[in-house]
């Protein structure tokens, strides 16, 4: 197996690196300057922003976080704000040095201040810079490490759980496979952890290659960025961003005044029989060097559904997650990080008997065993140095540089046993049934290195304030899919390589290398008092695609491989618009851009005795959008909201030849087609154009000035779909969706408790005859937790309490494309209690800390 050599790419971005250290000594990591919910104390908002102003200092810290006084006079612009913030998320903040805070005499503010606070919620990448939410022209959730475990969630379908316009497809098989957003999915939405790009999204035939390559348990912050992102993240950002952010070894030291830091949690769900731990270790080993290790273990089984336990399929699973970073810190403004990180995840897949039925086979198959076998591995190193002076007269004062190397590997392994009477040839000529055993081995790679520089430089041009965000990304991936198997006849010990139309070992594509370059440019631009900000951006991306095809991938009878190179401009224009201290509206223009990917392309699988085969499409265009966003957000003492309309535009939208797109048959005309005489062709094209429009909306009310007491909450996604070329509704687009909750915390956070309800319409969908489409649903959850202590607490949760009976569309959506005239099948019954959801259910859990 070949994996990545570029020595000369290698080379190049780091001599970039050097070039860039030359023209200025130090950098800082500016993408990674994490910042959780945070409040600037009145004292630090008269140093950072306001000349007048009284300090008065007050601070809780329940939660771990800074706190902060702010007057419902004036809410501070977050782009006036210099804070040291940490590569996952700001945890804490070092205290102001006495001799920095101003004197009595020296504050000419007015003496009036408001006790009550406001809560602003930071993103960091919505503009790759640390932007308060309620001032951020793009609709960015931010999803904390302590939410989702106080909801005691376990994976990525969890994570969004309350989410809404947001949703995780799964397969029965393989589990989770991919995020939708907007309704857009799998390689339209980028993935990246600590800014490292994560696996594509792989299908072939039945096989399935998800991008769940990240425990929860590791990750202390996400982000999703909802709508196109390409003028910041180039291609593959058409949809949306996940980026997960992990702890550095000072975000959890400023915890605490040792030199160590420990952490520990435990949890159980009954609805897998989910039980993980994760245990941390934050250690400074001298004042300038500093460490941390995370460990995260986690087994689980099927998860329970609607049918009979004698149609539930056996299923066990492992998960292991190891972190490891070294932060050295050269001085003030100057430091190094290196990441190490291993993620293993292993899967055993076996069909129960009585979904034997159920598995595609050839006539005259009896299946008596179907077993599959996974292993997901993903491992990466990075090296990243940062800059950070906030006072520097230099024309730069934040910057980073990082270089990094990922592995990926998926293999899967599948196992049946069967017995073959051939249907074609009528007695006595037939021979006698023969025992077999096939064994598949699927192996696909992804692996990437790469770099970037991030620069920014804050300036002025009389009283207009400029945050000039400037930078580099380059990437280079190699993608490699190989298929292998056998056949045994277990009564005359024949083993042959030829199983079905495959004469093995094959590959269904060309080995890929993608080179992806961007340059980007945004300037936050600030004028009229602070009430006005215009955030213009550009990116240039350049794309090109390499294929090495081999004899391997020429045993496809009739298999093509093309090259691709591709350039594009991204421009983004951002508004914001102070109408009041509390209140803004915020709009935004964004071009998207993604170039096809190495399957798109190149696509090689013949099988002339099933009557079909896919062909490559060398002429297939880069998928290119338009978005345009108008919203009101809000920010009081008590409460947030945000209302945001979209309307997007996607130009070329890429049908793939796996989603079922088809260029006529061979000989043309032929009918019926998939039959050895009249070959169906299936290949990857164009789209004229595709319209996504909606309206996405999310509220908090506190009942109390105070941290504490009782607060409601709520968000929903309505998303409309259009398909302009067939005049169609968009498959993929998921039904109206809202969450509502009620939630209730002790003062000093002693115990709380959130009861939430989800509420789910009916999708809007070209209904052929005989699909499924599932009605609307609703489901209750209540969650709570209590500490015990200062150092324990324990959680506990019941979901779906009125144990509602429901499927999802995105699991009925699948269903009908695997199956022909699904409610028809007189197996229908079988398969959507298969994909019902999980009844009644509850979850425990205890975290200790010290």
């Amino acid at each position: 197996m070949t994996r990545i050599n570029s020595p000369a790419f290698s080379l190049a971005v780091i001599i970039t690196g050097v070039g860039m250290l030359n023209a200025q000594p130090a950098f800082s990591q500016v993408q990674d300057k994490r910042s959780d919910i945070t409040k600037l104390s009145n004292k630090e908002r008269c140093l950072l922003e306001v000349n007048n102003c009284t300090p008065d200092i007050t601070q809780t810290d329940s939660e771990q976080r800074v706190l902060s006084i702010i007057t419902s006079e004036q809410i501070p612009d977050i782009t006036e704000i210099d804070l040291p913030i940490s590569d996952a998320q700001l945890l804490t903040q070092e205290v102001l040095d006495e001799t920095d805070i101003p004197s009595q005499e020296e504050d000419t503010a007015p003496s009036e201040t408001i006790d009550e606070e406001v809560e602003l919620e930071i993103t960091v990448t919505g503009t790759r810079t640390p932007r308060a939410i309620q001032l951020s022209p793009t609709n960015v959730t931010v999803i904390k490490a302590e939410e989702l475990q106080r909801q005691l969630g376990q994976d990525i379908q969890d994570l969004i759980r309350y989410e809404p316009g947001v949703s995780v497809n799964e397969d029965g098989t393989y589990g989770a496979t991919d995020y939708n957003i907007r309704g857009l999915e799998r390689n339209r939405i980028l993935l990246q952890v600590d800014g490292i790009r994560l696996p594509t999204f792989f299908e072939f035939g039945s096989s399935i290659l998800g991008r769940d390559f990240v425990d929860v348990g590791s990750v202390q912050t996400t982000e999703i960025i909802r709508g196109p992102a390409s003028a910041l993240y180039g291609s593959d950002a058409l949809g949306g961003v996940v980026s997960y952010f992990t702890p550095d070894p000072s975000d959890l030291l400023a915890l605490t005044d040792r030199d160590y830091y420990i952490s520990g949690s435990t949890q159980f769900r009954s609805s897998n029989s989910d039980f993980s731990g994760t245990g941390t270790v934050a250690f400074r080993a001298t004042d300038n060097l500093s460490g941390l290790v995370r460990f995260t273990h986690r087994e689980n089984t099927e998860r329970d559904n609607k049918a009979e336990d004698r149609f539930e399929d056996p299923f066990f699973g492992v998960t292991n997650n190891v972190l490891g970073k070294l932060e050295f810190k050269i001085n003030d403004y100057n430091s190094v990080l290196l990441t190490g990180e291993y993620f293993n995840e292993a899967g055993d897949f076996n069909t129960a008997a009585d979904n034997l039925n159920l598995v595609l086979a050839f006539p005259g198959t009896t299946i008596l065993r179907d077993d599959t076998d996974t292993e997901t591995t993903r491992s990466r190193f990075s090296i990243a140095y940062k800059f950070d002076n906030p006072e520097s007269e230099s024309f730069l004062q934040f910057g980073r540089v990082q270089f990094y190397y990922q592995e990926s590997d998926y293999q899967e392994t599948r196992t049946r046993n069967d017995i073959f009477a051939n249907p074609f040839v009528p007695p006595p000529f037939a021979p006698p049934p023969a025992r077999r055993f096939r064994e598949l081995n699927n192996l696909f790679v992804e692996d990437i290195i790469g770099g970037d520089i991030q620069l920014r430089s804050d300036f002025r041009t009389g009283s207009v304030a400029h945050k000039l965000t400037y930078g580099l990304d380059i990437s280079s991936t190699f993608n490699q899919r190989i298929r292998d198997g056998q056949r045994i006849n277990l009564d005359t010990g024949v083993v042959s390589n030829r199983v079905g139309p495959d004469a093995f070992p094959v590959k269904d594509f060309p080995d890929s290398d993608t080179l992806r370059i961007g340059v980007y440019l945004q300037d936050e631009i600030e004028f009229g008092e602070g009430r006005f900000t215009i955030i213009p951006g550009l990116r240039f991306d350049y794309y090109s695609l390499k294929t090495q095809p081999d004899a391997l991938f020429f045993n496809n009878p009739g298999a093509q491989a093309a090259d691709l190179n591709d350039s594009a401009l991204s421009p983004s224009l951002g508004l914001v618009y102070k109408v009041s201290p509390e209140i803004a509206l915020v709009g935004r223009y964004a071009r998207g851009f993604r170039g096809p990917n190495y399957i798109e392309i190149n696509s090689g699988f013949s099988n002339p005795g099933g009557g079909y085969r896919t062909i490559a499409n060398p002429n297939l265009d880069p998928e290119k959008s338009h978005t345009f966003e108008l919203g009101v957000k809000g920010a009081f003492p008590r409460g947030t909201f945000g209302v945001t309309g979209f309307y997007s535009i996607y130009d070329n939208f890429i049908f793939g030849a796996s989603d079922g797109s088809t260029a006529g048959t061979e000989p043309a005309g032929c009918f019926p087609p998939f039959t050895p005489g009249c070959v169906q062709v299936f290949q990857s094209q164009n789209l004229d154009q595709v319209r996504i429009y909606g309206l996405e909306a999310q509220g908090e009310y506190r009942f109390s000035s105070e941290p504490h007491g009782f607060r409601v909450f709520g968000g929903l996604a309505w998303i409309i779909g259009d398909d302009d070329q067939n005049d169609q509704p968009l498959a993929t687009v998921n039904p109206f969706e809202a969450v509502v909750g009620l939630g209730y915390r002790a003062p000093e956070d002693r115990w709380g408790a959130e009861l939430i309800g989800t509420f789910v319409g009916t999708a809007r969908v070209d209904e052929e005859p005989n699909d499924f489409i599932p009605g609307g649903f609703a489901f209750v959850d209540m969650t709570g937790f209590v500490k015990i202590g200062s150092n324990l607490s324990l959680r506990g949760g019941i979901y779906n309490i009125f144990d509602a009976e429901y499927v999802r569309y995105a699991d009925a959506r699948r269903l009908n494309d695997s199956t022909n005239n699904t409610t028809a099948d007189p197996r229908f019954g079988q398969r959507r209690a298969r994909i019902t959801q999980p009844g009644i259910n509850f979850g425990l859990g205890l975290t200790f800390e010290f």
